[in-house]
């Protein structure tokens, strides 16, 4: 799947923005502020029909609108062209039209559109919590299995409701209906096997390419481990929630089950965010981000896009280089990368054999070079 045209109207600065893109890379090049990574959104919005930049959509509209409008043609590997828009309006819920037809659920759009996202904000998966990294299985394992996104979407909405009532209990100093807890209990429990059985099994996979992604970045000879960690490797989802009741009526949440699942990154059994290098923190995250590519490519019928934002951000020279000859190489359908300097760009990218080009990105305007 690759990206062909990108109409953009009044997406966070751009007030409109016609582009039509190539396969190999699209480098688009600008001062901090320009717009670059807004594009790069707008793209991933269309995969995903959520920002990968904000948490609520209406923020994304322009400040000098009620509304934004996000048009593309993607070319399938058949060479079959599909038409896709969204639309956003102030006070309304957000339309999504694929090949002319509306999408009645956003699930059913999940996985049309494969992409891997590499920014900054990745950092936030070493150095956050549990919940970044969950974020980054439930975004793979979403795009390759709709069962696994509709389990998922019905364990969380089970869990706000479970939560709502230990919540509402605290706040009312009553006591919980323990009846009811157990009918959530046991809706969890159907939705948890199916999403525990799916992560296990992509750990185990994922693993090894994340390990050869990683020697390829870093040269280095350590050995990164990828540790699942879940409170259902040792009991089932309604034993987990009858152990911690009381607990529970005490906090006000669940503090147990799949939506407290985290993946540990270490070095000899140390943790690599602690002890780690910003180098080799910086190696870490691009080995992650490129495995979950080829974990994509691999189980998905269509070739994901590629989008890596300000391309040289803690990146030293030699692992710049690597990184290029990796991605020259690797037979990468499309891919598109921000940065703020042509020149730097075009040195970095002279001995590349793939298909290049460059936009110029200033004051949210955008034309190829």
């Amino acid at each position: 799947m690759f990206l062909q045209k990108l109409r953009v109207n009044h997406f966070k600065n751009h007030q409109f923005s016609d582009l039509t893109f190539q396969k190999g890379f699209n480098i688009l090049y600008g001062p901090n502020g320009a717009g670059k990574s807004n594009i790069l959104d707008a793209i991933h919005y269309l995969a995903s029909a959520k920002s990968f930049l904000n948490h609520i959509d209406s923020e994304l509209i322009n400040e000098n609108a009620d509304f934004f409008r996000l048009e593309a043609e993607f070319v399938d590997l058949e060479e079959k062209i599909h038409q896709l828009k969204i639309i956003l309006q102030k006070g309304k819920r957000k339309t999504l039209e694929w090949d002319g037809k509306a999408t009645k659920k956003i699930s059913e759009h999940i996985g049309k559109i494969p992409l891997v996202f590499i920014c900054p904000q990745d950092q936030h998966i070493l150095s956050g919590g549990s919940d970044e990294r969950r974020k980054l299985l439930d975004n793979t394992l979403s795009q390759i299995s709709p069962v696994y996104c509709q389990n998922l979407i019905e364990y969380n909405q089970v869990l706000e409701q479970r939560n709502r009532i230990l919540k509402h209990a605290i706040e009312k100093n009553t006591s919980v209906d323990e009846s009811l807890l157990s009918i959530y209990d046991e809706q969890m429990q159907s939705y948890s096997e199916i999403i525990f059985e799916h992560r296990q099994r992509m750990i185990i996979e994922w693993e090894s390419t994340f390990q050869n992604q990683y020697q390829e970045i870093s040269s280095g000879s350590e050995v990164i481990q990828m540790i699942y960690k879940s409170d259902l490797s040792e009991n089932n989802c309604i034993e987990l929630m009858k152990s911690s009741r009381q607990k529970d009526f005490i906090l006000g949440y669940t503090s147990k089950g799949l939506h407290r699942d985290d993946i540990l990154f270490e070095f000899k059994s140390q943790q690599a965010k602690k002890i780690g290098s910003q180098g080799q923190q910086k190696s870490i995250l691009i080995a992650l981000k490129l495995s979950q590519y080829f974990f994509l490519k691999k189980h998905m019928t269509e070739v994901p896009i590629l989008l890596i934002d300000d391309f040289h951000d803690k990146l030293d020279s030699e692992r710049s280089r690597k990184l290029i000859n990796l991605l020259d190489n690797a037979n990468f359908e499309q891919i598109f990368i921000t940065d703020t300097d042509k020149d730097r760009m075009r040195k970095a990218f002279e001995d590349v054999k793939t298909d290049q080009k460059y936009y110029q990105t200033n004051h949210s305007i955008i034309k190829a070079d």
